[in-house]
């Protein structure tokens, strides 16, 4: 779903999923302010992190999941902790044990060193390009 910001309504368009998914895992507003999308996530179990032009973010409380579009290189403090990186990137990042487990894809399609920092500690993620371009790799920073 690809969302873009004009004159301070939030516009979402199914891009890539143009019919709902039985399981309710799409969301689909239109025309709609920030603070309704805030409410609607939220009646959802979800928390709004951030809703910029630079990066969007999501915290799933019940599965300890923070979702992340950096629309560039960027920071965000989260409740798992803050999330640094060095390159556009779609993030999806879990709690688990000792370890963080950051799964990533990049949304340009291309092969991508993508350098993530949890709380200061490093993991360098080699997404694909060619065929696999665009596929997500789950990367663990202890």
């Amino acid at each position: 779903m690809s969302t873009s910001i004009n004159r301070g309504h939030i516009r979402s368009h199914p891009s890539q999923s143009p019919t709902p998914r039985p399981d309710g895992q799409n969301v689909t507003l239109t025309n709609v302010y920030a603070k309704q999308v805030a409410k609607r996530a939220t009646g959802l179990g979800l928390t709004v992190l951030s809703n910029t032009e630079g990066i969007q973010a999501v915290y799933n409380k019940r599965l300890g999941l923070v979702e992340v579009a950096f629309r560039e290189s960027g920071s965000l403090a989260t409740p798992l902790g803050r999330i640094q990186v060095d390159h556009s990137c779609l993030l999806m990042v879990r709690k688990a044990a000792n370890e963080w487990r950051v799964t990533a894809s990049n949304p340009e399609n291309e092969e991508l060193t993508l350098n993530v920092n949890m709380n200061g500690k490093p993991v360098a993620i080699q997404l694909p390009g060619g065929n696999l371009a665009g596929s997500s790799i789950t990367g663990k920073v202890q």
